[in-house]
């Protein structure tokens, strides 16, 4: 986290992106952490969830830096 925060340019307000995704894991027995989902078409599945905070280093760059 220390060199991750050396690297945040901070003469400016850095530009951090989330994102809150699922993999479908309909037979996965041993994964305790199985919620359920549903996406923007209406269809529901039994998932694993994960989330993911990017910092974007340029306004208009194409890359990213997660965190």
């Amino acid at each position: 986290m220390k060199l991750l925060v050396q690297e945040v340019a901070t003469d400016a307000q850095p530009f951090l992106a989330g994102d809150h995704s699922f993999w479908s894991r309909l037979e996965a027995r041993t994964i305790r952490e199985r919620t359920f989902h549903g996406d923007t078409r209406g269809s529901i599945s039994i998932a694993q969830s994960y989330s993911t905070v990017a910092w974007i280093p340029e306004a208009d760059g194409s890359y990213t830096i997660s965190l």
